[in-house]
């Protein structure tokens, strides 16, 4: 059992005294719960923006220069007049450089290409309608200049991105072609070696087969034993079997040996 006089009194201590439940109390404080500080240790959340909100723009970028727009505008001219800003991208061996699909490699050119081209197309435009005689007009009052601007107009043409392109593209596809040709060539050459080289070996194997017959002659006898002539004198059959070609040479070079090629039989083709 608990003696209840030794409980303490709680009022006695000194402790704030307990909220009477009879008693009407004051409202507590009722605040958003994203407006209350995070607790000691705990990751704090970041806000996030609704969903189909635009993502927050980049940094604008650094307006352009009075010289850099006067760079951008003078390149732009003179891609116009060049009838194109875009020049073939040439190799190391001064070929045009191509792609997977063998199309031509495009890049933007210089103002250096540029003004070349412009300059290369003037001339050729100019000594080509120079050189196109004059045309009257209808009545005979007017001269026609039309066929001279045409021929002045075809001649610049290869110096324009399109006709630079046009005859880089030819290029690359000759070069190609070349080189099918090439590679079709060296194989023809080499299946042309194999034929020779197996009618070769066939020949050399026909000689082979019309000894066949006397080669085994001479070895079912000389496998019975000696064979002596008719005075008895000890014949070898084969002074030397299974040599190469090589060693034929030098006996048949040997004046001291008297062998002649009549001497020789072949067994094999190597």
């Amino acid at each position: 059992m608990t003696d209840l006089t030794n409980i303490p009194d709680p009022m006695a201590a000194g402790a704030p005294p307990s909220p009477d439940i009879d008693t009407a109390q004051p409202p507590m404080a009722n605040a958003p719960a994203g407006n209350l500080p995070p607790a000691a240790g705990m990751p704090t959340q970041q806000p996030q923006a609704p969903a189909g909100a635009p993502a927050a723009s980049a940094a604008p970028a650094a307006p352009a220069t009075p010289a850099q727009k006067h760079a951008s505008i003078f390149q732009h001219t003179m891609g116009l007049l060049a009838g194109g800003m875009n020049r073939p991208v040439m190799g190391a061996n001064g070929q045009p450089v191509t792609d997977a699909n063998g199309q031509v490699v495009m890049h933007p050119a210089g103002a250096k290409q540029l003004g070349a081209g412009i300059l290369a197309g003037a001339i050729a435009s100019m000594v080509a309608g120079m050189s196109t005689p004059t045309q009257m007009g209808p009545g005979g009052h007017r001269p026609d200049y039309s066929n001279a601007v045409a021929a002045g107009a075809k001649a610049a043409e290869p110096y324009t991105q399109a006709g630079s392109q046009t005859a880089a593209q030819k290029t690359a596809d000759d070069l190609r072609m070349r080189q099918y040709s090439t590679t079709d060539h060296n194989m023809k050459y080499h299946q042309m070696q194999m034929n020779a080289d197996k009618s070769d070996r066939e020949a050399q194997q026909g000689v082979v087969d019309s000894y066949s017959t006397q080669v085994e002659a001479m070895n079912a006898a000389f496998a019975k034993g000696p064979i002596t002539d008719a005075q008895g004198n000890q014949i070898d059959l084969w002074k030397q079997q299974n040599i190469g070609g090589d060693e034929v040479k030098k006996l048949l070079a040997n004046d001291t040996l008297h062998i002649t090629k009549d001497m020789v039989v072949p067994v094999g083709v190597v």
